[in-house]
């Protein structure tokens, strides 16, 4: 595993596994080191946005008592669903 942000290539087999299901299907793409500028918005662009995307410093935040991986996650598809952004940075997370 690199330490570098991932680019976009690396949605594309989420992006087909996606593709053709129903439409509630949903997905969730997990790079421990975040991604490039380019592939989120790249991936903004796409159309339907049937997945989001989260990092390492969405993991950690679920450590904190305060927060849940629940709670992370409605906050980071109602951001999606508001904005067509797939992608939420923590650092503008609010409960």
């Amino acid at each position: 595993m690199g330490k570098n942000p991932i680019g976009g290539a690396e949605f594309s087999t989420l992006i087909y596994k996606t593709e053709g299901k129903s439409l509630d299907t949903r997905g969730l793409f997990i790079s421990v080191n975040g991604y490039s500028e380019s592939a989120i918005k790249g991936l903004n662009g796409k159309g339907e946005l049937r997945f989001v995307c989260i990092d390492g410093a969405h993991l950690m935040r679920c450590l904190d008592v305060t927060q849940s991986f629940k709670t992370i996650l409605e906050a980071v598809w109602r951001h999606a669903g508001e904005t067509g952004d797939a992608y939420l940075d923590i650092s503008r997370f609010t409960k």
